[in-house]
């Protein structure tokens, strides 16, 4: 039986979502196109780390992607806690605790660059492990508890965000230890990066969707 729960609108919260995820996607747009690697190479989603964009030995724009990343870390953390105040709870609670980790993972991928591969991998994989974890945690509270004023398909951005990551996951956990790493040797067509941008792809869009639902918000007994 659905839960009831009251109007679920909070533009301002809205805006954190949106302007966060907003801020990720033009630094990484703006940070690929002025890319030029140490052999000329234009940046390629099909074949190179997104950490790669923050480079400072090699990304021209690393500047503005590291930049991004500091500004909008913290945006999608206070969203990912405003969000689990709405839900409340047990679900609530976990869904604000691993988003906030999520979001200052984020922010720390900014503020340790790949140039420092340690640190940095630590950043990366603390963002790509938490971020999905809060989205399934969601996507898990739509289903279990089909509240009659979030639409039913906003699970669809967390299912396949989550699909994602388990392939990324897959692939790195089996794959070679040292991939991490900008190769030298670059193949065209990389899968475990490819994974990797799904996934990033995935958490933005995941935000933008979950941001629109609290900018519109809908009644339980609304249209």
């Amino acid at each position: 039986m659905p839960t009831p729960h009251p109007r679920i609108a909070h533009r301002r919260l809205a805006t954190l979502g949106l302007a966060g995820a907003t801020i990720i996607a033009g630094a990484s747009t703006i940070a690929a196109i002025a890319y030029e690697g140490a052999q000329g190479q234009h940046y390629s989603l099909l074949n190179h780390w997104i950490s790669e964009l923050g480079e400072v030995a090699q990304s021209e724009a690393a500047l503005v992607f590291n930049a991004g990343l500091i500004v909008a870390g913290p945006m999608l953390a206070l969203f990912m806690i405003g969000l689990g105040r709405i839900i409340s709870g047990g679900w609530g609670g976990a869904i604000a605790v691993s988003g906030a980790i999520a979001g200052i993972g984020g922010m720390l991928v900014g503020v340790l660059p790949m140039d420092d591969l340690r640190t940095h991998a630590l950043a990366a994989l603390t963002f790509f492990f938490a971020a999905p974890v809060a989205i399934g945690l969601f996507t898990a509270w739509l289903v279990r508890e089909r509240p009659e004023d979030v639409p039913r398909a906003l699970a669809w951005p967390g299912i396949l965000t989550v699909a994602f990551f388990v392939g990324f996951l897959t692939l790195l956990l089996t794959g070679d230890t040292q991939s991490l790493a900008a190769p030298d040797d670059r193949v065209a067509v990389w899968p475990l990066v490819i994974l990797e941008w799904l996934t990033l792809l995935g958490v933005l869009s995941w935000f933008v969707a979950v941001s629109a639902v609290l900018w519109q918000g809908r009644a339980p007994d609304g249209p």
